[in-house]
Formats: C-alpha cells, sequence, structure tokens
C-alpha cells in the first residue's frame, strides 16, 4: 500500500461496499472460552478517549470476550518499549482511536500500527479502527479499506450527530460485540471440539483426504472453507481455430489439482471479510447467501486464497488459465461440449438470454462431467494468469502465464450472465484490469495438491 506508512507487507486491495449486518452480540453469550487478547492503539492527545472507550468496553471484559490491556500495567521500572512489543505480538484484536494526532504519529505509524497490520495480513489478528475525532479518515492507507467504527465514520466527539458521546460510544461497543461474536464463532467451527474417549477431533486439510484420489472427488479442508472437486492431470488440447486470441492449438500437460466445485459464493466471501475486518463487497439489490461474490477485483481474490490458505494450511490460488479450461471443459472425461457440460447453454449457465439481467444462485444449473458448476456464465471468474494476445510462447504445462505478455491485465473466462453464449464457450478468453471491480466479475478457487 503506497503512502506514508512503513509496512513491512503490501496489503492487497481491499474492498469499500456495505457494512457486515449481524444479529446484537448481547442475545447470546455462548461464545469461545479464551478471551480476545485486546490491544488499543491510540496518540497520547486521545488518551481520554482512550478511557472512556475503557469503560464502556467493561461488559465485554467482564463477560470474558475481551482481555484488554493496558499500558498503565507496566510495572516501574520496567522497560516500556519491549513491554509494548510484547503485548502487540500477543494481541489478537487491535482497536485503533483514529484521529490527527494518530496519523502524525511516526512510532504508531512505524511500530504500533505497522505490527497490526503484518498480523492482519498473516491472519492472526482483527483490526477495527474507531474515527474519535473529524480527519480525513477515509484517505488515510489501510485505514480507508477497513470497516471502520462508528457505522459510516461519524467521528465519536461529532456531537451534533451523536448529541452525547455515551451514544456514540454504546454504538461502537455493540457493533465490536457483534464482530467478535462472529470471529469466535467462526473459530468454533473450524475447530470442533475433541470427541469423548480422548479421541482428537476430526482432521482437516491433507490428513482429512481420502487415501483413492479420483475425478470428481468432494472435499472440504474446514467448514468456512468452499467445496473442491478433485480433477486428475492429463493433456489439454487448448484452444480454438475460430478466434486469434486462441491460436495457436496446442497440447498443455495438466497435473493434478482441486478446484472449487462452484465460484467463491457471497456467504463464502462474508466470512473472509468478517474475519478480516473488511467491508463486504455489494451485491447490487440481488441478494447474496449462495449467490457468486460480484464487484471483487484480481487483488481481492488473490487475498482471500492467501486467507484460505492461512486457515488450512494447504495451499489456495486462482487457477492458471489451463487449469480452468481442462477443468471446465471436462478434464480426462470431457465429452467435448461447446459449454461447461453441454452443448445447449440454458442447461449449463446462466446468460443474457436468460438471466433476468443478474446473477442467479450456484449449482441451479446442471453440472459439467466432472460435477463443477457454473463455469459458463453467471460470473466471469478471475485467473493467475497475464493476459496475453495468443498463445505463442504459451507454458506446454499448467502454470500461470506471467510473463511477457501485457502485463496490466487479467485473464477472465466462462462468460456471466450479462452476455451472450458466444463468450460463455468453454475455450473463449477475456480480459479486465486487475484493480476493477465489476458485477459481472467472481472467481473459483484452486488447491494445490
Amino acid at each position: 500500500m503506497p503512502g506514508i506508512f512503513c509496512f513491512r507487507q503490501k496489503i492487497p486491495g481491499m474492498l469499500l461496499r456495505r457494512a457486515v449486518v449481524l444479529p446484537s452480540p448481547y442475545i447470546s453469550c455462548n461464545m469461545a472460552p479464551n478471551p480476545l487478547k485486546t490491544f488499543v492503539i491510540y496518540s497520547s492527545k486521545d488518551k481520554t478517549l482512550r478511557e472512556e472507550l475503557e469503560g464502556h468496553l467493561r461488559p465485554l471484559v467482564d463477560l470474558g470476550w475481551l482481555d484488554l490491556w493496558s499500558d498503565r500495567e507496566i510495572m516501574p521500572g520496567a522497560y516500556w518499549d519491549a513491554a509494548i512489543r510484547e503485548q502487540l505480538q500477543a494481541a489478537e484484536l487491535f482497536l485503533i482511536l483514529v484521529s490527527v494526532d494518530f496519523y502524525n504519529s511516526d512510532y504508531i505509524r512505524g511500530e504500533e500500527f505497522s505490527t497490526a497490520v503484518d498480523k492482519l495480513n498473516n491472519g492472526n489478528a482483527l483490526i477495527i479502527p474507531i474515527i474519535v475525532r473529524p480527519c480525513s479518515w477515509n484517505l488515510f492507507p489501510v485505514i480507508k479499506d477497513l470497516q471502520v467504527l462508528p457505522p459510516g465514520g461519524v467521528a465519536v466527539t461529532d456531537l451534533e450527530h451523536w448529541k452525547q458521546r455515551d451514544k456514540a460510544w454504546d454504538v461502537v461497543v455493540q457493533k465490536i460485540a457483534e464482530r467478535v461474536q462472529h470471529l469466535q464463532k467462526a473459530r468454533q467451527a473450524a475447530d470442533p471440539p475433541a470427541r469423548s474417549g480422548n479421541v482428537a477431533s476430526e482432521p482437516t486439510g491433507e490428513a482429512a483426504l481420502p487415501q483413492v484420489l479420483q475425478n470428481g472427488l468432494v472435499h472440504r479442508d474446514r467448514p468456512e472453507a468452499p467445496e473442491i472437486v478433485y480433477v486428475e492431470g492429463g493433456i489439454l488440447h487448448m484452444g480454438s481455430p475460430d478466434y486469434s486470441a486462441t491460436k495457436p492449438l496446442r497440447d498443455v500437460h495438466i497435473s493434478p489439482f482441486w478446484i472449487g466445485k462452484f465460484p467463491v459464493t457471497m456467504e463464502m466471501f462474508d466470512l473472509f471479510c468478517a474475519e478480516k475486518g473488511l467491508v463486504q463487497p455489494g451485491d447490487q439489490g440481488w441478494g447474496r447467501g449462495r449467490r457468486p461474490v460480484i464487484r471483487v477485483n484480481w487483488h481481492e481474490a488473490q487475498a482471500y486464497c492467501q486467507w484460505l490458505s492461512q486457515i488450512t494450511g494447504n495451499t489456495y490460488r486462482l487457477p492458471s488459465e489451463a487449469e480452468w479450461e481442462f477443468a471446465a471443459r471436462g478434464g480426462t472425461i470431457a465429452q467435448h461440449y461447446r459449454f461447461a457440460g453441454s452443448d445447449n447453454l440454458d442447461k449449463a449457465g446462466w446468460h443474457s438470454g436468460n438471466s433476468g439481467g443478474k446473477t442467479h444462485p450456484v449449482g441451479e444449473k446442471a453440472g459439467n462431467e466432472l460435477g463443477l458448476y457454473d463455469m459458463s456464465g453467471n460470473v466471469w471468474e478471475w485467473c493467475a494468469d497475464h493476459w496475453h494476445d495468443d498463445y505463442k510462447n504459451a507454458p506446454a504445462n499448467s502454470n500461470a502465464w506471467t510473463k511477457e505478455g501485457n502485463h496490466k491485465m487479467r485473464v477472465l473466462r466462462g462468460g456471466s450472465w450479462n452476455v451472450i453464449d458466444f463468450y460463455c464457450r468453454s475455450v473463449y478468453r477475456y480480459r479486465g484490469l486487475p484493480d476493477y471491480r465489476y458485477d459481472a466479475y467472481g472467481f473459483r478457487i484452486v488447491r494445490e495438491i
């Protein structure tokens, strides 16, 4: 992320669309037994506001949801910097009091905030920015891409809006509680308790895989990860003679891989947003749930894959263009259909002639030979490859093609709800800017063997 922050790691592009709406956190107290270790990042000029927040957070501390640390706990004679670093490394939740003085503190930017962002990128912490005094927070690097509190970024001290600060703090604490509860529920689902009889809980990742892998086998690493389908390796006769971008025809050696049974859905991507503290992408009013996620750019799709890799211990990524086409055409059991699973696009997918001008929940059309759905129509799907105008000098294996070519563009495949059948063919290639979000752009994941 460009700007004045001294990050050791570049954070990918993030989403700025619509706030997460969750049920009231005070309805249920069935939380995980371990409170989140919480660190408040603030300027010394906002000390009074920090103390006010601490008082309002007391119910969450008493409920055992937060373990709130204060620098007042540093013992006399202790090394202040060392104590701060120790707590930064232990923190799982960072509450950031955002103001002009926060922004202008070299120590906060270079030490505290950069550590928080590193932990966010590594999937080890959640960041919640709290706008405490009016400032141009929507121009601050990283902060502008996170889901800020109070909703809409109206500062806690803006009494023309809130009338009294206690009202603003109450809204902030309610929203923090919602985010913490959602995070704890996701952790409980991901790490179920061990069964009786001293038997370990069900394994996740590679240990849970069947010993015999075959085409079409369906697996899921963890509850919050998408279903994936096994694709045996083989030879792909890649390309088409009727379109310059798909020439010359060539044979590509494809290694085995797992690929998403469906495009990544809204509900799956929303879990990622909640855990990372990002704002959900918009849905154009069409609905969320099992509709394919839209309005995500290439960088955000990559960030989702990195998050899946972190929480599962396996390698997730975007498919290469060759992998995508091999899977769409049915792999080694292909019946040589024009679209993914049929010569009749109305059976295989949603397009401009039958979609009604919007996306549809995944899996409503027929799957292809491998049991993969929505690979023709519904949403264009990002691939890992950079765009090349044709297949000259393309790799002879299934690796993504990122050398030479147009480094400003990325490959998209599959067609979408708003295009005609020609663009939904399994061999058709399209391109888009990696920073661009569009209501017909989504993606599907690959998990390496």
